[in-house]
């Protein structure tokens, strides 16, 4: 038996973010369905997040305001948060003679593990929650581990956390209140041990945030998990030219899905011509549908250099099947062999491994450089490496960064 009616504002009682009942005024829809009440707001109808809103008020850790809204896309608080989250989660809260009142809740969420100090820049439990403290929040109470700037990507990775656009994180954006309220959803559905769908943009995007790279979310047939055991880390892709004078490392790992047009990462192609070349043939890099894993490098210059031409910092990944092949493979398993990426010249259809410093004896010259992966599901029992080489005339032996094998049960 159901029955809508029109409840004056001493009829039901709510609780906003805080500790101070409101009620729901004459504009509130109120729906009765076997006895237990339930508000609907006038202003979520359409809205995206309309059904976790309401599951929300069903479990009793959200309400309204006093107008008949709910007014998701107002920004919520880290006090408000804190206290959505202990709610839902069902944490014991001890009173406190402290007059503020969302003190009994941090207090549970440190005493739960949800929330640990320092979490949070400042202590003002009153200022907008940003999204990568919702994440932080969000993946402690899953109980899992994190280290600095991993928070969105172990929260995207579960399917907490979804862009804000394609491949568009906004770790310090702030957080509505609908935002807040799909996260706690999400983070109840994985606790409870369902899987959910992963904005898989995000999570490229968030593994960019952690640790400069995506190549364990673009190609985890490749490389998975870690790098020999350890997080990638680009702080040995480091060179400088023996005056001191010239400074050049690898900023960033990116590998691009070239077969996506959706690819928010295909910008850095588009923006500027690759080509891919390998036995003296070039072509557009564009014209593949394979992975592009290109390094990103910067060269920073303090001072004139004697040499005119400057090799850049450059990345190279070996496999000895891809080289072992013939131009042209008829088995779909291993496809032709891969080519390196260099920076398109058209006027001279040839592809650039230099940049020219003759004029310049200062600023900060960027360059990409990489390997072209192919589809397919590459097949190979041989040792996979990647490799960094130093820039300039000087730039001597490569420097070995990973070594180990393809991991079958990933498809690419």
């Amino acid at each position: 038996m159901k029955k809508k009616a029109f409840v004056a504002m001493t009829a039901l009682s709510v609780f906003l973010g805080g500790s101070i009942p409101v009620s729901l005024s004459s504009a509130a829809s109120v729906s009765t369905v076997n006895g237990t009440v339930a508000a609907t707001f006038s202003d979520v109808a359409g809205h995206w997040a309309e059904g976790a809103i309401y599951e929300a008020v069903k479990r009793g850790y959200v309400t309204g305001y006093p107008t008949g809204k709910f007014l998701p896309n107002a920004k919520v608080s880290r006090a408000e948060f804190v206290k959505m989250a202990v709610s839902a989660l069902n944490l014991p809260v001890e009173s406190t003679s402290n007059g503020l009142w969302y003190v009994k809740y941090v207090d549970a969420a440190k005493t739960s593990g949800i929330f640990v100090e320092g979490d949070f820049v400042g202590s003002d439990w009153n200022k907008p929650l940003s999204r990568e403290e919702m994440s932080k929040v969000a993946v402690r109470a899953l109980e899992m581990k994190a280290e600095d700037k991993q928070w969105m990507y172990m929260a995207t990775k579960n399917g907490m956390i979804s862009g804000t656009a394609p491949g568009v994180l906004s770790p310090d954006g702030s957080t509505t209140r609908a935002q807040a309220i799909s996260v706690i959803e999400r983070m109840l559905s994985v606790k409870n041990g369902k899987k959910l769908a992963v904005d898989k943009y995000a999570v490229s995007a968030a593994e960019l945030y952690w640790h400069d790279t995506n190549i364990m979310t673009m190609l985890p047939r490749y490389f998975h998990d870690s790098f020999n055991g350890k997080p990638f880390d680009n702080k040995a892709m480091v060179s400088q030219s023996p005056d001191g004078k010239a400074t050049c490392k690898v900023t960033q790992l990116i590998a691009i899905d070239l077969g996506d047009p959706k690819d928010p990462n295909r910008k850095l192609i588009e923006s500027k011509e690759y080509a891919w070349v390998g036995n003296g043939k070039y072509h557009k890099l564009k014209d593949s549908d394979g992975y592009a894993v290109m390094g990103i490098s910067e060269t920073k210059i303090t001072g004139k250099l004697n040499v005119e031409r400057l090799f850049p910092c450059q990345i190279a990944f070996q496999n000895d099947d891809w080289y072992e092949m013939p131009e042209n493979v008829k088995n779909p398993k291993k496809p032709d062999r891969t080519y390196g990426i260099m920076p398109w010249n058209a006027k001279y259809e040839q592809f650039q491994s230099f940049v020219n410093v003759s004029k310049l004896s200062s600023g900060t010259v960027s360059f990409a450089t990489g390997t072209l992966f192919p589809k397919g599901d590459f097949v190979s029992d041989k040792a996979f490496r990647f490799i960094f080489g130093g820039m300039g005339n000087w730039q001597g032996s490569y420097i070995p960064i990973y070594h180990g094998k393809l991991n079958k049960n990933y498809h690419q």
